[in-house]
């Protein structure tokens, strides 16, 4: 090998070094700039998540829930109102609620008449979806509500469907404390 290829291969050598280091340094912001976008979206979504979570409505406490009956196979179902006065519990998504029902067609029921009822359900965003348990004089039976919390977190509305005679209808509900 003679100088002039011996300085020829240094010169590609250096140019091959200087290359690589670039190369490094460029690699190197790249992955700066790729963890600097990564914490801050990892930023933006925990303080989402605690917003949101700060902004769910918290349903504890009593309500009226008010039941419109649309559908049955007891044709003289339909068309009637029943009223529960239940009290609900909340523990992040989770509900857990007691009460009784109190009304029937917008008459006060004797409160020997009062049937006790039992609520178990979740909240995702702003639509509580549960399932109760209402104890009648005769038997049980069952349902689910599925409700949205209104933005003021004092309403419910939404439907129901019922193993009594298979009901189906609509459902309200108002904040009474």
């Amino acid at each position: 090998m003679n100088l002039l290829q011996l300085s020829n291969l240094f010169s590609f050598k250096s140019v091959s070094v200087y290359y690589m280091k670039w190369l490094i340094d460029k690699v190197g912001k790249t992955s700066a700039v790729i963890i600097a976008i990564l914490a801050i979206a990892t930023g933006l979504i925990t303080c989402w998540q605690t917003f949101k979570s700060s902004t769910r409505s918290d349903i504890s406490g009593a309500w009226k829930l008010k039941f419109f009956i649309e559908s049955s196979t007891m044709k003289t179902y339909i068309g009637e109102t029943h009223v529960q006065e239940v009290f609900f519990n909340q523990n992040e998504s989770v509900i857990m609620g007691n009460g009784e029902k109190i009304e029937y067609n917008g008459e006060p029921l004797p409160s020997d008449q009062h049937r006790k009822i039992e609520y178990a359900g979740t909240i995702t965003d702003n639509l509580l979806k549960a399932s109760f348990k209402l104890y009648g004089l005769l038997r049980e039976s069952s349902g689910q509500i599925k409700v949205a919390i209104g933005e003021d977190g004092r309403t419910l509305e939404g439907t129901f469907i019922g193993t009594a005679a298979n009901t189906r209808g609509k459902v309200t509900g108002e904040k009474i404390d």
